[in-house]
């Protein structure tokens, strides 16, 4: 018989999908911009080019969806996770990284322009194998 492994979720909200035109900004230290990959109403993830120059901890970021013209500024987030995806590029080429940001103490102003983003934007939610893999349903097949 074959155990199930109970695997921890540190998410507590669904992660949608994006339209490619989505952005994070991120103007301090340093100005980075990232491709979102997804996101909840509890935070996002993007990828973005590294720089050697890690994200600090806390900081503020902007979400931009470009053909929409949609811009929602300051978004308080912590990082969760930060890591390089695939392998080097020859030549000295930067590498690509996904991070991984929990928005932090959003006000209710705020909340309310996220929950206003996520539906009209969002491509619907993505299938969490982790959620199916628990649930004994390993294709995440409903």
């Amino acid at each position: 018989m074959i155990e199930r492994c109970e695997m921890y979720d540190r998410r507590k909200s669904r992660r949608f999908k994006v339209p490619p035109d989505a952005f994070t900004i991120i103007k301090q230290p340093r100005f980075k911009m990232g491709q979102i990959v997804d996101m909840s109403i509890g935070g996002v993830s993007f990828c973005y080019i590294d720089d050697s120059m890690s994200p600090v901890n806390n900081f503020k970021i902007d979400i931009l969806l470009a053909d929409d013209g949609y811009y929602l500024d300051r978004i308080p987030v912590e990082v969760v996770s930060d890591v390089k995806i695939g392998v080097n590029y020859p030549f000295n080429a930067k590498s690509i990284k996904r991070c991984g940001l929990k928005f932090n103490g959003l006000s209710d102003a705020k909340l309310l322009q996220m929950n206003a983003l996520i539906p009209k934007h969002s491509e619907g939610y993505l299938i969490d194998r982790r959620h199916s893999i628990r649930d004994g349903n390993h294709l995440g097949y409903s």
